[in-house]
């Protein structure tokens, strides 16, 4: 079976992983996201999106000359499933490439888009990953667990009871295949989380924290069980910030 690919194609484009766009530090997109990158996202001029105010922020942050004026781009918000079908037809029609956008991170890993994805394979839109920052990875290659063996599960459930059980059965994955647990939590529940970790894994056990991956006020900690329940100021400092939380048994 042979691929008749449609002229249009669909460019999975990374974004930053900031805290928004003030105040962010001088060339930072520089330093984030590869220059050839930023230079094909300023030639697309439809968008799949999660926001379409902070895409078009995204877009003016770059610093590069935009091919359409930023009024002209077309975005559709993630979600709006429907409409995606006639979305993608017009920009085929248009002769126009696609974006896919993710407000921050790579689109469709802890990120919605898959769906998006998937429906231009259907309608054979080839589909083009570009490389950027994924906090995931990044947490892992500075936890110093295993990066041979690891399994991102999300997010917890918030049930405290469930919670717990779920913790203690992935350690016992953990465990039994060597592999690194990942897994992130809503911001302002981080403090919660991370203290149900501390005092329901095993003190042997292996735990890194990272916070603000890439920003300026970047902190990866790692130490065992047992020296996180005497040593656990970075607790206090982690509240309302993007982190993952990784465990190696």
């Amino acid at each position: 079976m042979s691929y008749q690919y449609t002229t249009s194609k669909l460019w999975l484009v990374p974004n930053a992983l900031h805290n928004g766009y003030e105040n962010l530090p001088s060339l930072y997109y520089n330093f984030n996201i590869p220059t050839h990158v930023q230079t094909l996202a300023c030639n697309i001029k439809y968008w799949f999106v999660e926001n379409a105010k902070t895409a078009r922020l995204f877009l003016k942050s770059l610093n590069i000359a935009l091919k359409y004026p930023i009024q002209e781009h077309e975005m559709l918000v993630i979600g709006d499933k429907a409409n995606y079908k006639n979305f993608i037809n017009k920009a085929i029609q248009s002769n126009e490439d696609i974006g896919l956008l993710s407000e921050a991170g790579l689109p469709a890993i802890a990120d919605p888009g898959n769906e998006i994805v998937e429906l231009a394979h259907n309608l054979n839109i080839e589909v083009m990953p570009l490389v950027g920052p994924c906090s995931i990875i990044l947490a892992l290659m500075g936890s110093g667990l295993n990066g041979q063996s690891f399994a991102f599960n999300g997010y917890m459930p918030i049930n405290l009871v469930e919670k717990i059980k779920a913790v203690k059965e992935s350690e016992k994955q953990s465990l039994r295949l060597k592999q690194t647990q990942i897994c992130i939590e809503t911001p302002y529940r981080n403090q919660i989380f991370a203290q149900s970790l501390i005092d329901n894994l095993k003190p042997s056990t292996k735990m890194c924290i990272a916070s603000q991956i890439s920003l300026p006020a970047q902190k990866i900690y790692t130490q065992t069980i047992d020296n996180w329940r005497t040593n656990n100021k970075i607790i206090n400092e982690i509240h309302k910030q993007p982190c993952i939380f990784l465990w190696l048994a």
